[in-house]
């Protein structure tokens, strides 16, 4: 009786461990799955980017109608949306980058967009993120929040179907732009920072314009003085080659104070409306909190016509805020963790564009009116230098053109990616590429939508920079596949190997556990025992 006891107990801890092994496996197959799915692509959307944005009153910006088929190939796009015609105005709808390229329909007026186009011909279509079509927003002189909003009609295609596959405009997150009342009385001009706030790392460097909107009246020169605390920015460079004031009569920054005096170049037409007048490149400090950048008495825009200031009071300038945090993690330096361009990366280091933020490259001086805060534009003339002083008084150093190809494991270009760099974020166009300006030189990061790790760049300080800005370009391979699957495999691999130790474990030989109640004896078997002759005997 102990022996079938036994026997029955070994036999159920046998079958004890194949159900737990068997249970096991079910669990790492399931939870894989779940794993996997849970990674799956998102489903097909249409959506605008940035969808949400701050601008002011007569200013124009721009607004990407995106497409996310997933892994389904696509290869045509209906965009119908709405927007509030008393806020803003569409100008115009480029389909310059964009995937689909046979437009069919293009339209936009009275508060309607209709944008209808297709693949090229002859094109097996594209799956992923694209670039649909980019619209020209202007915005108008009421303030308030717009909406743009998807519609019904709104449709992406199955290239082997020809089925739509979008099923509705739930998958469309609308766009809300939010418009300052910042444009003065007609009367006066306008000068202002955008962007008006921000949030940046400790020791990250970001970049900031310096605007001004006279509206309807002509303008040929401009001052713009600031102030900035020291104690938490450092100015790391003023650029203003692409400002609509060519001839640079001032550009210094030094102990919290800025100061840039610009004219238009001779025979040059005077400037309405909206223009740029500078860049500054600011680099944030150890010091955490909120940095206040305002404009300072002297500031000017000047009429071409009178030679007068337009700009009258500093109510009429909009500074800008920026909150500084401390940053997640130390920044990137030689062989750190992060991705690097090592094997990938390749830098023609070509000047293709005249781009001067080191030495002027037209010598001029002003006449500046510090009791009236005017700039005297008659008084430009050919006799002064350009410089840039930092906080110990040095040049500051100049800032680079920089492309970037974003290209698969096969060496493709790849479109749709969002990638960031010095604080500004752009999508790739159909061949992988994004152009940034205003980088300065040095190690830079890099994030690329979809990688867990950013990759790092090396911008490198050239001749070309002093009296121009070289462009710079950089190819960077995105692995084969996403880091993600790298730890869903390993937490499969790990499941199974746990798997196997169980299944392992629960066969090895060993005594029965738990308490054995030992069977009662038949007191004659016992003593017939006893008594047994011995066969030996």
């Amino acid at each position: 009786m102990i022996k079938r006891t036994a026997a029955k107990i070994k036999k159920n801890r046998f079958f004890d461990g194949v159900n737990l092994s068997i249970f096991a496996v079910i669990f790492v197959v399931i939870g894989g799955y779940i794993i996997l799915k849970s990674f799956a692509a998102t489903p097909p959307a249409i959506y605008l980017t940035p969808a949400t944005s701050t601008i002011n009153t007569s200013t124009d910006f721009t607004v990407q109608i995106m497409e996310d088929s997933g892994t389904a190939t696509v290869n045509a796009v209906q965009a119908n949306l709405t927007y509030p015609s008393n806020l803003l105005d569409a100008v115009s709808i480029d389909t310059t980058g964009s995937s689909f390229t046979t437009v069919a329909e293009s339209s936009a007026s009275n508060g309607n967009i209709k944008f209808g186009a297709g693949t090229a011909t002859g094109s097996a279509g594209v799956s992923g993120q694209h670039l649909v079509a980019t619209i020209h927003f202007k915005s108008k002189t009421t303030a308030g929040a717009a909406s743009v909003t998807f519609v019904n009609g709104t449709a992406l295609v199955d290239a082997g179907s020809n089925n739509e596959i979008l099923g509705g405009v739930d998958n469309n997150p609308d766009g809300t732009y939010t418009i300052n009342a910042s444009t003065p009385p007609a009367a006066n001009g306008h000068i202002y920072l955008t962007p008006a706030s921000a949030t940046v790392a400790t020791n990250t460097g970001f970049s900031v314009q310096v605007r001004e909107n006279s509206g309807t009246t002509s303008v040929n020169a401009v001052q713009a003085n600031l102030t900035y605390p020291a104690s938490s920015l450092d100015v790391t460079g003023i650029s203003t080659s692409s400002g609509a004031f060519s001839l640079v009569a001032e550009s210094t920054a030094l102990n919290g104070n800025i100061k840039i005096g610009l004219g238009v170049g001779a025979g040059t037409p005077a400037k309405t409306g909206d223009q740029l007048v500078a860049t500054i490149q600011f680099k944030s400090k150890t010091a955490t909190g909120v940095a206040n950048v305002g404009f300072a008495t002297g500031t000017a825009i000047i009429n071409s016509a009178t030679n007068n200031d337009i700009l009258g009071a500093l109510t009429n300038s909009t500074g800008g805020s920026y909150t500084i945090n401390a940053a997640s993690s130390p920044p990137a330096t030689g062989g750190g963790s992060g991705q690097t361009n090592n094997s990938s990366s390749t830098k023609t280091g070509s000047s293709t564009t005249n781009k001067g933020t080191g030495s002027a490259s037209s010598n001029i001086s002003t006449n500046n009116t510090s009791s009236t805060g005017t700039t005297d534009s008659s008084q430009l003339s050919e006799s002064s230098s350009e410089t840039f002083n930092t906080e110990d008084n040095t040049a500051v150093e100049p800032s680079y053109t920089v492309t970037i190809k974003v290209v698969d494991s096969k060496g493709n270009g790849v479109s749709g990616k969002s990638v960031t760099l010095n604080g500004s974020t752009k999508k790739t166009d159909k061949n992988g590429l994004v152009t940034f300006n205003d980088v300065l030189a040095g190690r830079q990061q890099v994030k690329i939508s979809g990688t867990s790790k950013p990759f790092t760049i090396d911008v490198t300080a050239s001749e070309a920079g002093v009296d121009g800005a070289a462009v710079q370009e950089f190819t960077l391979k995105l692995s084969a596949g996403s880091s993600v699957w790298k730890y869903v495999a390993g937490a499969l691999i790990g499941l199974a190997v746990i798997s196997a130790i169980v299944i392992l474990t629960s066969r090895r030989p060993r005594g029965p556990t738990g308490t054995i109640t030992p069977q009662a004896v038949d007191p004659t078997m016992e003593q017939q025992a006893v008594i047994m002759p011995n066969k030996d005997s």
